[in-house]
């Protein structure tokens, strides 16, 4: 539900180009519902996609327990798990919750620890000082959207068959192949450093091409992602032309450039271009969501690399929809 109310965000502002508008028709967008919404939502780290992490913390595995959850928390409580909760280290998840308690208790310095945990989690800084200074609000306005939002019995269960064959089929997947390569096939593009890594996969039918990655309390990573995707299969004409838009664009291109020399993170990207570390995130979202370009954790940041072979793939893909059918062909590498 959570990610359902992140999409139709994105839809109903129309940002991200991987969004269909229809998106945007997935909840009941009267005016009040529609300003809650953008104010919790509209921002791949907006507050409210922290119920996320609160919600596999907690197991609230149907709408009807997120609700109730959500409802029982104090306001205090709640804001404090949101705010604290997008960070990928545990480290800086304990100075974030440091922060967020600083804030709540101590008015005079509510400004300084808001713009600090605005830094780490890349929130908005009047989100962040807003939801200090009015817990109340907060947990009123969220208990309000989600339980409008609710799609009911009939509907709830039907997405709970479906969030359920989709988990099934990340179990399979696992179970043949790596948990690392299983990893790159569904999210397309999200690695980990290795088998090791403690990472939580939650497949969510809502996000499409979005992950949204967060950290748990006991130090495990929670990836949710949008329905598998395989990365192996023949591109259609459909996916030929996706891909040709998204590289239809300077920045995305200067990206691609910066990578294909050496692997490099969100903050190095954006220094070395100029541009602001949301621009570089949204462009490696959409980027690693079309298989260009792979993503993985590494110490305390996520880092880009270029996947060449399908870059190759994929524009001879577009050269052949041009062309014509195997008019250009990709060498497989040895």
């Amino acid at each position: 539900m959570v990610c359902r109310l992140y999409v139709a965000a994105h839809a109903v502002t129309g940002d991200f180009e991987q969004v269909p508008a229809s998106a945007a028709g997935t909840v009941p967008l009267d005016d009040e519902t529609h300003d809650l919404l953008l104010r919790y939502f509209q921002a791949d780290y907006a507050v409210g996609t922290g119920l996320v992490r609160i919600a596999v913390t907690r197991g609230w595995d149907t709408e009807d327990r997120l609700i109730t959850g959500v409802t029982a928390m104090t306001p205090r409580e709640l804001v404090s798990e949101i705010l604290a909760s997008t960070t990928l280290e545990p480290k800086d998840q304990t100075a974030t919750a440091k922060l967020v308690e600083q804030g709540l208790t101590e008015p005079d310095a509510r400004r300084s620890a808001a713009s600090k945990i605005a830094r780490r989690n890349s929130f908005s800084r009047a989100d962040v000082e807003n939801a200090l200074a009015e817990p109340e609000r907060v947990h009123a306005e969220l208990t309000h959207l989600l339980s409008k939002c609710h799609l009911g019995a009939a509907g709830e269960q039907a997405a709970a068959e479906r969030l359920a064959n989709l988990a099934e089929a990340v179990s399979e997947l696992i179970s043949v192949e790596s948990r690392e390569r299983t990893l790159l096939k569904v999210t397309g593009g999200w690695t980990v450093k290795d088998d090791a890594d403690p990472v939580v996969l939650v497949p969510t039918e809502a996000l499409g091409s979005f992950v949204l990655p967060r950290l748990l309390d006991d130090g495990r990573m929670l990836v949710a992602f949008g329905p598998l995707r395989d990365r192996d299969r023949p591109l259609t004409l459909a996916d030929a032309a996706e891909i040709a838009r998204a590289l239809g664009n300077e920045q995305r291109l200067a990206i691609l450039r910066h990578i294909s020399e050496e692997p490099a993170n969100g903050q190095t990207l954006a220094r070395a271009l100029g541009l602001t570390g949301a621009t570089v995130h949204y462009h490696t979202s959409l980027l690693r969501s079309l298989g260009l370009i792979t993503s993985a954790r590494d110490a305390h940041s996520i880092v880009h690399s270029l996947d060449s072979h399908h870059l190759l793939t994929a524009t001879a893909a577009i050269a052949n929809a041009v062309l014509g059918e195997d008019s250009v062909t990709v060498a497989t590498s040895t």
